[in-house]
């Protein structure tokens, strides 16, 4: 009997690691399907992609201030930024740009399939998704340098 309780345990903790090593996997490297070869176009090592929910106003409003960030250390960190924008209604995503009419950071990129929420795990914490990616499309850091001082610490790392 206690062979078999072994047994049971030992699976279940492989299956469990198993599991975690997929997920951990999964997010070594972003998945740009059909945006890959926009991208791809960058001549720099390292380039910034931002994956933003635009169907709704508030997801908007955090871009804005994303990219209003962004602007200002644009020269400073000297990365190409990509925006992907998932929205089933590109026309009403420009409308509510048009009110702002921003200075933008890098090139907005629609996604009108939301073929990047289906190819990656996205919007954990926010309806924004700001990658740190290489030449290979690998994630180098993921996360808001602007919303958490330990990642802005790693952005600073890498810009040297």
């Amino acid at each position: 009997m206690k062979n078999i309780l072994w047994i049971i345990l030992i699976s279940f903790v492989c299956i469990y690691a198993c599991k975690e090593e997929k997920v951990k996997e999964e997010y070594k490297q972003l998945q740009l399907g059909e945006f890959a070869s926009i991208i791809s176009k960058d001549s720099n090592d390292l380039r910034l992609v931002s994956i933003i929910d635009g169907s709704c106003s508030m997801c908007i409003v955090d871009f804005l201030e994303l990219n209003e960030k962004l602007l200002k250390y644009k020269s400073k960190w000297k990365l190409p930024v990509h925006y992907i924008v998932m929205t089933g209604d590109p026309l009403v995503f420009q409308v509510n740009m048009r009110k702002f009419n921003p200075e933008l950071a890098g090139d907005i990129i629609l996604d009108t399939n939301y073929m990047m929420l289906d190819s990656n795990f996205l919007f954990k914490k926010s309806n924004i998704d700001v990658f740190l990616i290489d030449q290979y499309d690998s994630i180098r850091i993921s996360g808001n340098p602007f919303n958490d001082k330990d990642i802005y610490r790693q952005y600073k790392k890498y810009m040297k």
